[in-house]
């Protein structure tokens, strides 16, 4: 693996890290709602196990929209 890729995957874990943290402390439901798009989108674009997560986060919520964000 060369440096750009372990710099570009090490920034997406960064990205994702953020939009966790941003979920768990969001104060509003508004916000908490934002924040879980924006993480099952990161997840959803990337591959492998982290895909799966967002699949399995989607799947069992309420939100239809979650679903959405993977299918688009």
């Amino acid at each position: 693996m060369n440096l750009y890729n372990l710099l570009k995957r090490g920034f997406g874990l960064v990205r994702v890290g953020k939009a966790v943290r941003d979920a768990r402390v969001a104060t509003t439901d508004e916000s908490r709602k934002l924040a879980q798009h924006y993480l099952v989108e990161l997840l959803g674009q990337s591959r492998g196990i982290s895909a799966k997560v967002a699949q399995f986060m989607a799947m069992g919520g309420e939100d239809s929209a979650l679903r959405e964000t993977l299918d688009s």
